[in-house]
């Protein structure tokens, strides 16, 4: 995984995929290969920002969903993340906002985690609100990061799951203390995603909500939260 001639055929095929090229205001302006839009260069030098989506899965009772990411993700490979975190691509059905991420979503449950298309609906997502982010890889010598306008996607079911090692370690699900005291530990800033950790402030408010029959939602729904 610390050098190119190492990295999973599975993912790097999967670099083909075109990503949605957008500016800070999330209108599109064209598409770039996922390889591109995640290079250090493209993003540092050039500003190259891109759509995505994270979902949040709890299940009926108010545990949420944590997945480690598979050794093999060429980006922040074994941490610890939310249920799902992708990408709509540039293709018929998923470059329409709220609906396109959602279309999106569903397709990698489907991939990631093995839930059955069958059993999801785009109505059984509830949108939260976006965030514009940029976080270094957890690999030093990695040439890839991210930068993105992150759609919060939050969906609560009882799903069963069938999960693909190319994607995912491991999952489990864990209760809201549980997480409290997750993010005190010491090893909280290395064992997760960096996107996830900027945005748990604002979950912890949203499982709540939730736990209390209440629609979570970011106080600036209809914009765009800047995230550092």
């Amino acid at each position: 995984m610390h050098s190119t001639g190492s990295q999973d055929p599975t993912q790097l095929k999967l670099l083909e995929e075109r990503c949605i090229l957008v500016d800070r205001d999330d209108k599109i302006i064209g598409s770039e290969s996922k390889k591109n839009a995640h290079l250090r260069t493209n993003i540092v030098e050039e500003g190259m920002l891109h759509r995505a989506f994270s979902v949040f899965l709890f299940s009926p009772c108010g545990q949420m969903l944590l997945q480690q990411r598979s050794s093999a993700k060429l980006t922040f490979p074994d941490l610890w993340s939310n249920a799902c975190c992708s990408h709509p691509l540039f293709v018929d059905g998923e470059t329409d906002g709220w609906l396109g991420v959602k279309r999106a979503a569903v397709r990698r449950l489907n991939y990631e985690l093995g839930i059955r298309e069958a059993d999801l609906e785009v109505d059984d997502f509830r949108d939260i609100g976006r965030v514009h982010y940029q976080a270094d890889n957890s690999l030093n010598t990695s040439p890839y990061m991210e930068h993105e306008i992150d759609y919060l996607c939050l969906l609560q079911k009882d799903l069963e799951l069938d999960l693909n090692i190319n994607e995912v370690q491991s999952v489990k699900y864990i209760s809201l203390e549980e997480f409290q005291e997750i993010m005190r530990d010491k090893s909280w800033d290395n064992s997760f995603t960096p996107w996830f950790r900027l945005i748990s402030p604002d979950l912890i408010n949203w499982w709540r909500d939730l736990l209390k029959g209440k629609l979570p939602v970011l106080p600036e729904r209809d914009s765009i939260i800047r995230l550092s």
